[in-house]
């Protein structure tokens, strides 16, 4: 830990300075900036909350029916997350009783955890920051990992740094994985047997209220939505809706943007195309546009409802891929390209079960779409497959429940 804060504070001043003069051309960084220096402006009144923290809006959407669960019997719960989005999920959940995390600095954990005086840290998947946990456990504050997920290529990190990660993960009290890989890396960084257990994973526990989706388009159309597109999906999906908008007329797309910030270089690829586009922001009545883009945030799932196939975005690109249970529990057949690491079960469970496919490259997204689109039988069933395997996983959210309430809350 020395090694670690002493390398931390070499490159702290630079590096906010940095941050601080990106944050000028950043609302994102700029709105987050304070936060992550320690000066949050949330109430520090809990008594004893259970903390979850969870890096971005997918983790804190994969804690959401935990959390339902415990307020009925511990309401006391914060959450914190590093992005805006996540916050704002976060505020739907707990109200102002969350906020972002500050950086990773031995003073700024140490006096936010202080403040805070938690019961209990709960980590959402793969967050390993040093210090929060160094300093969680000298307050005497209980650890624990719920779906904790490490590829091999992290693993790869964490070993070559093995003097630093293994005694922080040494003090976690459980790690409630996802699957019998991310055990062996835990092993293999000298985490005991007996504080790794397997218990199902929160994510398929999802508790949406959907109502029916809004109409967009004024025709009867064939609908592919894109879901949390990232830089670089958006010109190979305009490729491929152009090249399959040929052989059906009737073929429209939505791209929702991970990141609205982003919209204005989407509107430009469609521009030097000349393909004709609508936004969401500025629908008045149903549009007869071929491409409609969602500029704003918290309709996702409306956008799916829409589909006839849904495309799970940051897959095409070495992001990770976002969440593709929230098409599964609207029976949509899901399309998505090789990078899945940050869903790795949930992909590949619905890959097993014939609820989705995988594609390697553009001209396999046309394949495959092209199949898809002239086989309604085939969607449907892959639908109802992604159904069926979403509900055959769930559970876990009870289970944790059970064994938090038992073990660290109930007197």
């Amino acid at each position: 830990m020395r090694f670690y804060n002493f390398v931390l504070l070499i490159f702290f001043i630079p590096f906010v300075l940095v941050y601080a003069i990106l944050s000028l051309f950043n609302k994102r960084l700029r709105d987050t900036f304070p936060a992550r220096l320690g000066f949050s402006s949330f109430p520090f009144s809990l008594n004893n909350p259970v903390w979850f923290h969870c890096s971005s809006l997918g983790e804190v959407k994969a804690i959401e029916s935990l959390v339902l669960q415990l307020k009925k019997r511990y309401p006391a719960i914060f959450i914190s997350t590093l992005t805006e989005t996540g916050l704002q999920k976060a505020k739907d959940l707990v109200q102002d009783n969350c906020s972002i995390i500050p950086f990773d600095i031995n003073f700024l954990t140490r006096r936010f955890i202080k403040k805070l005086k938690p019961r209990l840290l709960v980590i959402e998947e793969t967050e390993i920051w040093p210090n929060l946990i160094h300093q969680a456990d000298a307050f005497g504050i209980p650890v624990i990992y719920i779906n904790a997920l490490i590829s091999k290529k992290s693993s790869r990190f964490y070993n070559h740094f093995n003097f630093l990660f293994s005694p922080v993960l040494n003090r976690i009290n459980t790690f409630f994985i996802q699957n019998e890989e991310t055990s062996r890396h835990l092993r293999s960084l000298r985490v005991p047997s007996r504080k790794i257990k397997f218990i199902g994973i929160t994510k398929f526990d999802l508790t949406f209220q959907v109502s029916k989706a809004v109409s967009v388009f004024s025709s009867p159309s064939s609908i592919i939505t894109c879901g949390s597109t990232r830089e670089g999906e958006e010109q190979i999906l305009i490729n491929v809706f152009q090249k399959l908008k040929k052989r059906f007329p009737s073929l429209k797309i939505i791209i929702i943007p991970r990141h609205i910030e982003r919209i204005g270089r989407i509107k430009k690829l469609l521009d030097d195309k000349y393909i004709d586009y609508d936004l969401f922001s500025r629908l008045v009545k149903k549009t007869d546009k071929d491409v409609f883009i969602v500029d704003k945030i918290g309709v996702l799932m409306k956008m799916y409802h829409l589909s006839d196939i849904s495309f799970i975005g940051g897959t095409l690109v070495p992001i990770g891929g976002h969440n593709p249970l929230e098409p599964a529990f609207l029976k949509k057949p899901i399309v998505f390209g090789p990078h899945i690491h940050n869903n790795y079960v949930a992909f590949t469970l619905l890959l097993k079960n014939r609820a989705a496919l995988m594609v390697k490259n553009e001209k396999e997204l046309e394949i495959k779409l092209s199949y898809l689109l002239s086989h309604p039988s085939v969607r449907k069933k892959m639908g109802q497959s992604a159904m069926a395997t979403l509900k055959k996983n769930q559970g876990a959210s009870k289970r944790l429940l059970d064994v938090i309430w038992k073990k660290y809350l109930k007197k």
